[in-house]
C-alpha cells in the first residue's frame, strides 16, 4: 500500500452550508493528511447529488484510483461517499478487494482488508441512513406543503405579480400582490382578452412598455403563455397536479381569466399568419355557421372567406376588411341616441328586468346545481387518484375539463346575480359611448376599435354578398329606436 491519496469533496445543490463547504472540506483533508504522513496529490471537487448512483466525478475517482495505484481515499464523512446502496456496496468492494484504504475523518472510520464484518457494517448502516433521510425530508416538506395548500395557502416561491410575505419570524408566509408587477399581469390579461395579440406579439408588446420578469430580462412569449394559463391570478391555484381555491388577492376577475381561456381554447390556424385582423374571430358564414378567416393579399389588402371546413362553395365568396368596416361604421353612424331616447330605453330595461326576475331565479338555482355537482366530480376525481385507482394522465385530462367547466359556471353564476342598479349603470355609459361612437372609433387606435366591436358584437354574420351586424342587447335597443322610432320600447 502507498502513502498517496487522493480527497473527494462534495457539496450537492441543497447542502450549501458552511461546515459542508468545499473550502472546509479541504483544510479538514489536507490537516488529516499532514498528521496521517500521506502525500495528497490530487482532489476531486464536485457538486452533485448522491442519492442515486453513476455520479460522473465519483466514478471518475474511482477509476484514477485504481489506474494510478492510489492508498487512500480521503472523504469527511460516509455519507460525502455515497448516499445510495450501490454506490456504498461499490466502496465495500474495493476496500475488500484492492489495496485501496477509504478514511472517513469524522466517523474515524478507516475500511481496508483488514476491516472486520462489523465495521463495513457500520459503514453501510451510515450510507442507508443518509440515504433515507433525504427521502423522508422529502415527504415531510410535501406533506407540510400540501397541508399548507389545503389551507388556501400557495406553498411556493410567489409568481410574478405576487411576492412573499410572512408577518413574523416562524410564521407561515403567504403571497401578497406586488403592487410594481401585478398591473402587468392584468395589462396582459386584459389585452389578450382582445383578441388582438398572440403569447409573441403580447410579449414583444409588454416588453416595450417596460415588463421586466428578472432584472433587466424582457418579457417573453414563454411568460405571457405561462402567465395567461396560471389560476393562480384569479384567486385559485394548482400544487402537484390538484386545484384548490386560494386565499390570496387575485390580480384579475374569473370573468376575464375565463373569458381569456376561452380566448386561447378558440383559437384558429389564422394566428399562423403571425397577424392580428381586425374582425378576426367575430363573423361566421350565415351558410354553414363556419368562421370567417382572413388573408393578405399583396401585403396590404385584407379579405375574409368562410373556412368551408363543412364543405361546400362557401370558402370562394371573398369580402375586404374595408366593406365590412363601411358597413360598420354606417351603423355606428345610427346609435345617436338623444336624451329623451336614452330615457325611454332605461325604462325598458328596468321593465324588461322586472319581467325576468322570476326567470333570472330560477336560473340561478340551476347553476348552483350544476356547480355544486361539478365540484362533487372534481372531489371525487380527486379521491380516485390519490387513492390510486387512475393514473395521473388521465386525472389531469379530466381535472382539467371539468375545472373549466366550473370556472364558466362560476362566471355564469356571477353574471346572473349582477343587480340590476349595475345593469342599468352599464346601460347609461353604452349612451355614452354611443352619442359620438362614430367620431370614437375613426380616431381610434388598432386595439381600441377591436375593443367596441367586441362591445358591439352578438353576432355577425356573411352570406356571401353582403356583411349581417347583429348588436348586443343594449345596442339593438338603441338602433331599432333610431329606425322604429317610440313604439320600439315602449310596445305599442
Amino acid at each position: 500500500m502507498t502513502n498517496t491519496a487522493i480527497g473527494y469533496r462534495r457539496v450537492s445543490s441543497d447542502e450549501q452550508k458552511e461546515k459542508y463547504s468545499i473550502p472546509a472540506q479541504i483544510e479538514q483533508q489536507e490537516k488529516y493528511a499532514s498528521e496521517k504522513g500521506f502525500n495528497l496529490v490530487k482532489a476531486w471537487e464536485v457538486s452533485e447529488s448522491a442519492k442515486e448512483p453513476g455520479r460522473k466525478g465519483f466514478n471518475e475517482m474511482l477509476a484514477y484510483a485504481k489506474k494510478h495505484r492510489i492508498g487512500h481515499i480521503l472523504f469527511k464523512k460516509a455519507d460525502r461517499s455515497a448516499r445510495n446502496e450501490t454506490d456504498a456496496a461499490t466502496i465495500v468492494r474495493l476496500a475488500r478487494t484492492t489495496d485501496i484504504s477509504f478514511h472517513f475523518i469524522e466517523e474515524g472510520m478507516v475500511l481496508n482488508k483488514d476491516s472486520k464484518n462489523h465495521e463495513f457494517t457500520i459503514y453501510m448502516i451510515n450510507c442507508v441512513i443518509a440515504t433515507l433521510m433525504p427521502r423522508d425530508l422529502a415527504i415531510n416538506v410535501t406533506s407540510a406543503f400540501i397541508k399548507k395548500a389545503k389551507m388556501g395557502h400557495y406553498p411556493m416561491v410567489a409568481p410574478f405579480g405576487y411576492t412573499n410575505f410572512r408577518k413574523s419570524k416562524g410564521e407561515t408566509s403567504h403571497i401578497i400582490i406586488d403592487p410594481d408587477k401585478a398591473p402587468f399581469v392584468k395589462r396582459i390579461y386584459e389585452l389578450y382578452a382582445s383578441g388582438l395579440y398572440s403569447y409573441r406579439s403580447l410579449a414583444k408588446k409588454m416588453s416595450d412598455e417596460g415588463m421586466r420578469v428578472s432584472s433587466g430580462v424582457k418579457c417573453a412569449k414563454k411568460n405571457v403563455e405561462m402567465i395567461l394559463n396560471n389560476p393562480i391570478y384569479m384567486g385559485d391555484f394548482i400544487f402537484k397536479g390538484v386545484r384548490y381555491e386560494g386565499k390570496h388577492e387575485p390580480i384579475v376577475s374569473r370573468e376575464l381569466y375565463t373569458e381569456v381561456q376561452r380566448v386561447i381554447k378558440n383559437q384558429t390556424s389564422t394566428r399562423a399568419n403571425k397577424r392580428d385582423f381586425l374582425f378576426s374571430g367575430l363573423f361566421k358564414c350565415s351558410h354553414c355557421g363556419c368562421s370567417l378567416v382572413a388573408e393578405l393579399h399583396k401585403g396590404k389588402y385584407i379579405y375574409y372567406h368562410c373556412t368551408g371546413n363543412k364543405g361546400g362553395e362557401c370558402k370562394r365568396k371573398y369580402i375586404s376588411e374595408s366593406k365590412l368596416e363601411e358597413g360598420l361604421i354606417a351603423i355606428l353612424e345610427k346609435l345617436k341616441p338623444s336624451e329623451e331616447t336614452s330615457k325611454i330605453v332605461l325604462a325598458a330595461i328596468k321593465r324588461e328586468l322586472k319581467d325576468n326576475l322570476d326567470y333570472g331565479q330560477n336560473q340561478a338555482r340551476e347553476i348552483r346545481k350544476q356547480i355544486e355537482a361539478t365540484q362533487k366530480r372534481l372531489s371525487n376525481l380527486l379521491d380516485l387518484y390519490t387513492d390510486g385507482n387512475i393514473d395521473k394522465k388521465s386525472y389531469d385530462l379530466k381535472s382539467k375539463q371539468w375545472q373549466y367547466e366550473l370556472d364558466e359556471l362560476l362566471v355564469l353564476q356571477t353574471k346572473i346575480n349582477k343587480t340590476p342598479v349595475n345593469y342599468i349603470e352599464r346601460a347609461r355609459d353604452v349612451f355614452e359611448l354611443s352619442k359620438n361612437a362614430k367620431e370614437w372609433y375613426l380616431q381610434a387606435d388598432y386595439e381600441k376599435k377591436r375593443e367596441l366591436i367586441k362591445l358591439l358584437h352578438s353576432n355577425f354574420l356573411y352570406d356571401g354578398s353582403n356583411p349581417h351586424y347583429e348588436l348586443n342587447s343594449v345596442f339593438k335597443l338603441l338602433l331599432d329606436f333610431s329606425k322604429n322610432g317610440k313604439n320600439v320600447v315602449e310596445g305599442t
